[in-house]
């Protein structure tokens, strides 16, 4: 392989937490059980290998082959410093991909960063400003960070939720990353948590594109929906059975 030139060094780590933030994040979040998740594999990569280049390495290219960073460049995949990407929001030029960006840079907003202590990644500041400035450049929009807590009754946190709503329940895969960002505590007899300590995005749901029913389901998956189900019941009987007002 031709060495990487110092200037196409930006790129290329920025295309490697694209990659590992991206579609390596994208399916594990809904891998069920634990034993599908690519993470799994690629952990015990990581864990193998001699030195820092040798545990990446293998998660970008197949074993003995090269990167190209040309056809990366000219293809658009390699990742622009400061981009939407170089701060983990970009998985490639695809459509999807796209319209989850354009989300983040009007209605959801993700604060995500890193800093390379309590991660594996290369310090990465987050703000309102830099998200402005990547979101006008990429789609001549501006993000609203105050508009999703507010549109969702989570303006003053979730301890006020029974202010603008009644009856939710709150299930979590506590394996899927997106369940830091959830309701992971009861907030009243009717505003419940159920968090799966094994579960991974949306494994409750157990149809397709989310993980089918099986047999190889764990208790706590089992039970998790066995208890939806009955918080449903309750609710649906509650609603039908009639009310009589007294004067």
């Amino acid at each position: 392989c031709t060495p990487i030139r110092p200037t196409q060094l930006p790129r290329v780590v920025g295309w490697l937490v694209a990659t590992l933030t991206g579609s390596l994040a994208a399916r594990a979040e809904s891998a069920y059980p634990i034993a599908r998740s690519p993470v799994v594999e690629a952990c015990a990569t990581v864990a193998a290998a001699s030195g820092s280049l040798s545990a990446f390495a293998p998660l970008v290219v197949p074993h003995g082959s090269c990167l190209d960073v040309s056809r990366l460049e000219a293809t658009g995949l390699a990742v622009r410093p400061g981009s939407l990407a170089a701060r983990g929001r970009v998985g490639g030029p695809k459509t999807a991909n796209k319209a989850w960006d354009y989300l983040a840079c009007t209605e959801i907003v993700h604060p995500i960063a890193a800093n390379n202590v309590s991660d594996m990644f290369p310090p990465q500041t987050w703000s309102v400003d830099a998200l402005s400035a990547g979101c006008r450049r990429e789609f001549h929009a501006a993000p609203r960070p105050a508009w999703m807590p507010r549109s969702m009754g989570m303006a003053r946190g979730a301890a006020h939720l029974a202010d603008a709503t009644s009856h939710v329940i709150f299930t979590n895969g506590l394996l899927d990353p997106w369940s830091a960002q959830s309701v992971t505590q009861n907030v009243s007899s009717t505003l419940v948590a159920i968090n799966i300590p094994d579960g991974s995005h949306h494994s409750d749901l157990g149809a397709p594109p989310n993980p089918d029913v099986s047999e190889a389901d764990s208790p706590t998956l089992r039970a998790a929906r066995a208890q939806q189900l009955a918080i449903l019941k309750g609710w649906l009987e509650e609603r039908a059975t009639p009310t009589v007002a007294v004067a």
